[in-house]
């Protein structure tokens, strides 16, 4: 009974502890998408304040949205993926040339999706 009690604590721990690591409140995920429990979010805030990242990854890494064309784009106009497309780039668009020459693309739609407190924080920026 007691090495029972012990792994279920061990578990117990291991499962909250996975759960910890990724700040669910800080997510702004397309509607519908489900991120995996097991899923490493790659923390882009030091490229802000050391001007270059210490992470090892390559921008298609960092891609989540399928590629759409223009004409894809009008056919899904008025739908909730529309809508955050839209405003993930209105979002990148409105950045300042500072940020945008720091973080390329890839990284920026990234932070919008992943990094709520990134967002708000580059948004700041002029």
């Amino acid at each position: 009974m007691k090495k029972l009690t012990t792994v279920l604590l061990i578990l117990f721990v291991a499962v909250n502890l996975n759960y910890a690591q990724t700040d669910f409140e800080n997510l702004n995920l397309p509607p519908g998408a489900h991120l995996s429990s097991k899923a490493k979010i790659l923390d882009l805030s030091e490229k802000l304040t050391l001007g270059y990242s210490t992470l090892n990854y390559v921008d298609s890494d960092l891609r989540f949205l399928k590629p759409m064309s223009e004409a894809e784009m009008q056919e899904i106009e008025g739908t909730s993926y529309y809508d955050y497309i839209m405003e993930g780039r209105n979002f990148i668009e409105n950045l300042s040339p500072k940020i945008k020459e720091l973080y390329s693309e890839a990284e920026l739609w990234y932070i919008y999706a992943f990094d709520r407190k990134l967002s708000e924080r580059i948004a700041k920026i002029q």
